[in-house]
């Protein structure tokens, strides 16, 4: 975000919510636009990214927020298709924790048919 907002000489606020508005949009747009998709073959994948600060340096976080530290978004795309078009996806621990939504994530997936 400093980068943008050197570059475009704004404030860090107004960087930051162009950003929850332009997500708020696209998560609407998706809702309502991504509907009737049948995929051939889905892969559900995970790509890190942090909330605030990193879970190492969380202890040292002054006035954190809930929820800061690492986050893994699981995304379930059809990689079939050329555009790997992201179906669904979900925000949450590292799959291989024990608090993992994973395994959820998958039998939800699934539960919802090859249609989605």
């Amino acid at each position: 975000m400093r980068p943008t907002e050197r570059v475009e000489e704004v404030a860090r606020n107004t960087v930051n919510k162009l950003l929850a508005d332009a997500g708020k949009a696209a998560q609407r747009f998706h809702n309502q636009n991504v509907r009737g998709i049948v995929p051939s073959r889905v892969e559900i994948d995970e790509i890190w990214c942090f909330n605030y600060c990193k879970r190492d340096t969380l202890p040292n976080a002054k006035a954190a927020p809930e929820g800061a530290g690492n986050v893994w978004l699981l995304g379930a795309d059809d990689s079939w298709q050329m555009t790997a078009m992201l179906l669904v996806g979900h925000p949450g621990e590292h799959p291989v924790s024990r608090r993992s939504p994973a395994s959820g994530f998958v039998r939800w997936f699934k539960s919802e048919g090859r249609s989605i």
